[in-house]
């Protein structure tokens, strides 16, 4: 489950405002122009299990 976010380039980390035990990681496929970006939610409410929910799926614009 953490490797999809392991796998590749960490562009933002944020708290997610919604979730008090959770982030918002945004992850991108590679360097440069129009790559594939992702962003999850990371719930770490039970931190031995975390869990991990794409939220969004986009091509950077750089």
């Amino acid at each position: 489950m953490l490797p999809k976010i392991q796998s590749g380039y960490i562009d933002k980390i944020d708290k997610d405002p919604r979730n008090k035990t959770a982030f918002l990681v945004t992850v991108r496929e590679g360097n440069g122009s129009y790559v594939p970006m992702f962003q999850y939610r990371l719930n770490l409410s039970t931190p031995s299990k975390p869990a991990l929910t794409k939220l969004r799926t986009w091509k950077s614009g750089r």
